[in-house]
């Protein structure tokens, strides 16, 4: 979950950069957007969304397992 909520104080950070008019961090941008499709990605079971293994974030893959057992438990 420490990932889940790093992803999300950054994807605030943006955001608050949009919403006071100063210039966006372009590459902070670029990382939000990258995690997001790859958490969406997993979360949606698509794997043909990744050229192969080796750019996978493992990390978002456990996250987003977790995710989906939370969901189960409801």
């Amino acid at each position: 979950m420490e990932r889940l909520e790093a992803i999300i104080g950054r994807a605030y950070t943006l955001a608050a950069q949009v919403l006071n008019g100063d210039t966006p961090d372009l590459a902070l941008a670029e990382e939000i957007s990258g995690e997001c499709a790859e958490l969406l990605a997993h979360l949606d079971g698509d794997g043909g969304a990744f050229d192969s293994e080796s750019v996978i974030d493992f990390d978002l893959v456990q996250l987003a397992q977790a995710l989906k057992q939370l969901e189960t438990t409801k």
